[in-house]
């Protein structure tokens, strides 16, 4: 899974911080300056999984295959983050980092800033699994003539594993890389968040209304695929169900999580909004009263100049010189000013 909204707060350091659960890590190199990292969560998993195994069938063939399966899953896991960062370099975006976790792999993304940047980067990481499955299933088939159980494995039946066991080391990488990819490729399509699938219907939905109402349905679709994936654990948890339900847990809170904050961020618009709306209506009401305070002042100006010119008229040619209108007008001046004393 892409995670293209993570900005590492210290750059390239890769100095754990108690209170940053995401650089509890280890650097082991990079490649095509992507730095690669191992979670510690992810090393004591390995470890426990290696003494389980050893406690189980000694140094025999479980452990061969527990090991086998590790490597696997590391290396197709890998595959898929880099797909990601090819994604996003390809299409005018950066990427700079990968962490492997327990839960998968999380590439550090930054798609340029248009739909089509965004859709290849998430979408590059399931192409790699699609690409290894189109070489691994053929061969398989070909090289056992099975092609049901073994070229397309079933999950929930270890027969495939034991065939390939009775040929060649060599077949039981293969069929583990295959195995691997094509569980991930399904599993990786769920549209829950932050999953590849979750993540591509929220890009389909922005196609079709506005991004955050979008957002806000892709996030409800992946709280309730993220139950369906735990009910679907608690079904099979005999079979490796746990590492299912600890998924479907991670998602359903992920989703639920952002689906929240995004509730809050419409909730501050609104109170924003009225805010905003508040102070429009005192500024309007201002206004009203600046220009009310103008049109007195005007008027005040334009009767101060008609009583002037009534003045003058009257000092020129007396006062029987005036009409009805300006008689009216001077008594209405002169009574003004003796209530104004």
């Amino acid at each position: 899974m892409s995670w293209e909204d993570r900005q590492w707060a210290d750059g390239r350091s890769s100095a754990p911080r108690f209170n940053d659960i995401w650089s509890w890590a280890l650097g082991i190199g990079s490649i095509a300056g992507i730095r690669i990292r191992l979670h510690l969560i992810f090393i004591i998993y390995i470890v426990l999984e290696i003494i389980r195994s050893l406690i189980q069938s000694g140094f025999g063939v479980g452990t061969g295959i527990t090991l086998g399966l590790l490597a696997c899953l590391f290396l197709v896991v890998l595959a898929h983050e880099f797909g990601h960062c090819a994604g996003s370099r390809l299409t005018g975006g950066d990427a700079d980092d990968i962490l492997m976790w327990p839960l998968g792999g999380l590439a550090t993304c930054m798609p340029a800033d248009h739909w089509s940047s965004r859709f290849w980067t998430v979408l590059a990481g399931p192409l790699v699994n699609v690409a290894l499955c189109l070489v691994t299933i053929p061969v398989l088939g070909l090289m056992t003539g099975q092609w049901w159980g073994v070229a397309l494995p079933n999950p929930f039946s270890g027969q495939g594993l034991v065939q390939m066991v009775s040929l060649s080391w060599a077949h039981v990488g293969l069929y583990l890389i295959n195995l691997v990819s094509l569980m991930l490729l399904v599993f990786n399509l769920i549209p829950a968040y932050p999953l590849d699938g979750g993540r591509l219907l929220e890009l389909f939905l922005e196609r079709r209304m506005p991004m955050l109402r979008a957002k806000r349905l892709a996030m409800r679709t992946g709280v309730v695929a993220a139950i369906a994936l735990g009910l679907f654990g608690v079904v099979f948890i005999d079979i490796g169900g746990w590492t299912v339900i600890i998924i479907a847990v991670f998602c359903g809170l992920t989703s639920w999580q952002t689906l929240k904050q995004l509730e809050m961020a419409d909730e501050t618009m609104l109170n924003l909004g009225y805010e905003q709306q508040v102070d429009r209506r005192a500024e309007r009401k201002q206004q009203q009263v600046v220009a009310q305070q103008q049109k007195a002042h005007r008027r005040e100006k334009d009767r101060d100049q008609r009583i002037d010119a009534i003045l003058d008229k009257i000092a020129k040619e007396g006062l029987h010189s005036l009409n009805a209108r300006e008689q009216r007008l001077l008594k209405q001046d002169t009574k003004r000013r003796r209530l104004s004393e």
